[in-house]
């Protein structure tokens, strides 16, 4: 069985980021499933002549629906700060789960001088200090009614990128980088 927990004493590896960024999707999605078995089964003892056997398999056809498309829809938002990684690890030629064992980092929130780590909201923050040359801009991003927040990372090749977070991740690492 495939555990969710990062913090289980191995080193962090981009898998185990993915899988803790999607843990709150997981968790929305079976929420979904029990409340539609208990729905189906509510109508069903009210309202028609289904036993409890069908109607539990109904609620949870119907769920497993909307698990699977909240599960779809939810799993590009990680893979950002996992492409992240990758470009760091092209940047830098060396293995993101090396440097994490060769550093003992297994939590899936870490910092330290080297690294910021941060999973959030399903997002997935990992930026190692040498990649970052400045931040230029941190702020709400547009629309999302003050929920989700935006930095502008400037890299050490020049390229800018959009950091997206809560506004706690964002604060904690804009204090990182600026040595508070």
């Amino acid at each position: 069985m495939i555990s969710i927990n990062a913090n289980s004493g191995r080193a962090l590896t981009k898998w185990s980021l993915y899988l803790r960024a999607m843990k709150p999707l997981f968790v929305i999605g079976t929420a979904v499933v029990v409340f539609f078995i208990v729905l189906v089964r509510a109508l069903a003892s009210a309202y028609s002549a289904l036993s409890l056997f069908e109607s539990i398999f109904l609620g949870a056809g119907a769920g497993a629906i909307f698990f699977i498309v909240i599960v779809i829809f939810g799993s590009p938002i990680p893979l950002r700060g996992l492409l992240l990684i990758a470009e760091q690890e092209a940047f830098f030629a060396f293995r993101f789960r090396d440097e994490m064992q060769k550093k003992h980092i297994t939590k899936a929130k870490y910092n330290s001088s080297d690294w910021f780590i941060d999973v959030d909201m399903a997002r997935v923050i990992a930026l190692r200090r040498d990649y970052i040359s400045e931040i230029d801009c941190i702020g709400r991003l547009f629309g999302t009614r003050g929920f989700i927040f935006l930095a502008i990372v400037i890299t050490a090749d020049g390229q800018k990128i959009n950091v997206q977070g809560s506004r706690r991740s964002i604060e904690n690492l804009e204090k990182w980088f600026s040595g508070e």
